[in-house]
């Protein structure tokens, strides 16, 4: 219905309308018992024609109504006037956000202000259990005074009956019954994925649409805004943000936050709208984001001079120093911050897996590249004060390269033997067997400690040579449980990654090993390749992030919750090495790379043509087509989250078979009838299963062994089945698995 100025509604005297939507129409009124002028939102007909849903709406107000901020637009009340439902509402004088950007960007600073006050409205109503769902800068007001106002809030939920065929074509607001899946609700160019799928939400929604508005803040575009809804869906699904559009002044840290709030997958979405204004505050404190060292790396690196969207960065921070004080104590004295890109000379490209690695000192890189006098790959070294790359003769088919104290030499492994080299130049020289190097560290006492294997504990020998000695015994109740990626501190103990399992390599923690000796212990769970960092930082991998925590490292113990500090580090898993170093004066250098992204499936044929399967995108991994080629088995996500799917080619369809625990590595039967995939199942180290391929009837278990096990081949009469079986003492055998009839 449409009130004029002057009518009644209740004890309300309509003023003026103030605009209109999908959730109904808005009026200035006045409050005569209180004297005070207020806002109506007018509820549509549609929703106030079911008792239910007048029900239901009542209660989602009264939860509305104990919202209690500064930066929330309070609503006073749900009543009703001769069958019409209204919502009394603050009235907030001032423009909307939206309209203020039809005048162009913000200057940065009132961009973070804006974005700091929304955050703690978000932060405020999140705390009391409510999202938005619909955030967006018409639904932001910004006082004269420069205070901002969240409209709206939860008002999505509470419509989420809406249906209303006319409001869907006519309102950039789709309004859907959202208990319903494959339904969206909310604004299109604002929406969350998840949103735009119609899967169920949580905050990070809100989150998704505060980082959003803030881009939008900064650079006046509107970041997926399309011609259609549709438009507008598909650019969130399917495109990113053109990072290039932020202005130049931009601090690294909210570039670092924006990637963070701006993460398709949820599951690596800033979890906490409270740590959002927090880098803010920060922001606003320290414009140039000194205090935020490592942040600073965080910027995109050019990726056209190499292959595979590698690159190597250097960021000189007085890194994690900067970071973890900024979080957790007052703020340092502001210390300069560098970054650049060292750019390889074509003849040394990177290898996917290229270990940079810095000298405690910093003044000395090295990596694993092409050599223009070997087909094979060796390292590179180049001293940071001079412009020449130059290849360590001897070196070829390098892996795990880590300094002596002095910056001197170079130990790796090479062909099962642990050698070491002189920076200076000259032939390696070979310390002793390692038939399957999994790091080391070297010393100040003159030893280096390192994984010999890809199983077992650590073992420990003099930098000049011998026979190595145990250092390290893991434990006894997993059989192929790993001590590896060792880390000297400065006090003599050293850090390690401890890996629950080769063939699930997503699981590690970081242990310690005292000075005095003894049995690790445990730090950190959930991360790996720890780093220790002066005057007292611990930096480890958790998926594919580089964290950082306050640590004592003669007490052993942390001092203060992990923070994240850069994210996008190539690591495909916490027992991996990762490809990242720091010196003692907080220098970051890494390769930026996700082992979380979005791939397609694509068919290529003998003559080299490409056939884009399917619009489906995803963590894919192993894709194995049936016999007949309708369908594609593949592993989908990593880790702990990893499972198996299918993937009809004909409808696009990806199903997936449930698990609690992590299923990976799927093969058809030659008849196309079976799948038989590695799992934990039963709760130990992943044994063989099999499921009918279309995932009907029970999974049935096919082996029961302590040690790992891999579906490798099935033989063409369906009756036996190669698998690979993952052994501290060999690590790794060929087994063979018979069936009986079909």
């Amino acid at each position: 219905m449409t009130l004029s100025a002057g009518s009644k509604l209740g004890l309300y005297e309509i003023l003026s309308p103030l605009g209109a939507g999908g959730m109904g129409e808005v009026y200035l009124a006045r409050d005569g018992k209180l004297d005070r002028e207020i806002a109506i939102k007018v509820l549509p007909e549609a929703m106030t024609r079911d008792p239910e849903r007048v029900a239901r709406f009542e209660r989602e107000a009264k939860v509305l109504a104990s919202l209690n901020h500064p930066n929330i637009a309070s609503v006073y009340g749900f009543d009703e006037s001769n069958g019409t439902r209204f919502l009394v509402l603050e009235y907030v004088e001032g423009e909307t956000l939206g309209r203020h950007l039809k005048r162009g960007p913000m200057a940065t600073e009132d961009a973070l202000d804006i974005a700091k006050q929304i955050a703690e409205a978000l932060e405020a109503a999140h705390g009391e259990g409510v999202i938005h769902r619909d955030l967006k800068p018409a639904n932001v007001m910004i006082r004269p005074d420069g205070t901002v106002k969240v409209l709206d809030f939860g008002l999505a939920k509470a419509m989420a009956e809406e249906s209303s065929a006319a409001a869907d074509a006519n309102s950039p607001t789709i309004t859907a019954n959202f208990t319903r899946p494959g339904v969206v609700l909310g604004t299109a160019a604002y929406m969350s994925p998840e949103q735009a799928r119609g899967r169920p939400l949580d905050k990070r929604t809100d989150i998704w649409s505060f980082g959003i508005i803030l881009f939008e803040c900064l650079t006046g575009s509107p970041l997926f805004q399309g011609e259609t809804a549709n438009d507008s869906m598909g650019a969130i699904l399917h495109k990113d943000p053109d990072w290039s559009l932020l202005p130049p002044g931009t601090p690294p840290t909210i570039q670092l936050l924006l990637r963070r709030c701006l993460s398709k997958d949820r599951k690596r979405r800033l979890h906490d709208i409270a740590d959002a204004r927090i880098e803010l505050e920060n922001s606003i404190v320290d414009p140039a984001s000194t205090s935020l060292g490592l942040a600073a790396a965080a910027l995109d690196v050019p990726a056209r001079r190499l292959p595979w969207r590698w690159a190597v960065v250097l960021a000189t921070a007085f890194a994690v120093l900067g970071a973890g004080a900024s979080w957790f104590l007052k703020p340092p004295p502001a210390s300069r911050v560098v970054r650049l890109t060292l750019s390889i000379p074509r003849q040394y490209d990177l290898a996917s897996w290229s270990f940079p690695t810095f000298s405690p000192d910093g003044k000395v890189a090295v990596f694993l590249g092409d050599s223009p006098n070997s087909a094979e790959r060796t390292l590179v070294v180049r001293m940071l004060d001079q412009q020449e790359f130059r290849p360590l003769r001897g070196t070829g088919r390098a892996r795990y390269p880590f300094f002596s104290p002095d910056g001197e030499w170079v130990a790796f492994w090479q062909e099962g033997k642990l050698k070491k080299v002189s920076i200076r130049g000259g032939p390696p020289i070979t310390l002793c067997d390692a038939p399957s190097m999994r790091g080391g560290t070297w010393r100040s006492d003159g030893s280096i400690v390192f994984a010999s294997t890809s199983s077992g504990g650590l073992m420990r020998i003099s930098a000049s040579g011998g026979t190595p000695e145990p250092f390290t015994t893991p434990p006894d109740a997993e059989s192929f449980a790993s001590h590896r990626l060792p880390y000297a501190l400065p006090n003599g103990g050293v850090l390690l990654t401890l890996a629950v399992d080769f063939a699930q390599w997503g699981e590690a923690s970081i242990m310690v090993v005292p000075a005095t000796g003894g049995a690790p212990i445990e730090v950190i769970k959930d991360g790996g390749a720890g780093r220790y960092v002066a005057p007292g930082f611990l930096v480890f991998m958790r998926e594919g992030t580089l964290m950082a925590a306050r640590f004592d490292p003669d007490r052993l113990e942390l001092s203060g919750q992990p923070f994240p500090v850069v994210e996008g580090i190539t690591a495909p898993g916490p027992a991996m090495a990762p490809q990242f170093s720091i010196d003692t004066h907080g220098t970051l250098m890494y390769m930026t790379g996700s082992t979380d992204a979005e791939r397609r499936l694509v068919l290529i044929d003998h003559s080299g043509n490409e056939e884009k399967l399917g619009e489906q995108t995803g963590d894919f991994g192993e894709p194995r087509l049936s016999p007949d080629g309708r369908h594609i088995a593949i592993d989908l996500g990593q880790g702990s989250r990893q499972q198996i799917g299918i993937l009809e080619r004909a409808r696009d369809i990806l199903r997936t078979l449930p698990a609690a625990t992590p299923d990976s590595d799927p093969i058809w039967s030659p008849d196309g009838k079976w799948l038989v995939f590695a799992s934990r199942r039963h709760g130990g180290v992943p044994n063989l299963y099999r499921v009918r391929a279309d995932f009907s009837g029970e999974v049935e278990r096919l082996t029961e062994s302590v040690t790992s096990q891999i579906p490798m081949d099935w033989a063409p009469d369906g009756r036996s089945l190669l698998f690979m079986e993952i052994t501290p003492a060999t690590d790794g055998d060929i087994g063979l698995l018979r069936f009986g009839e079909n």
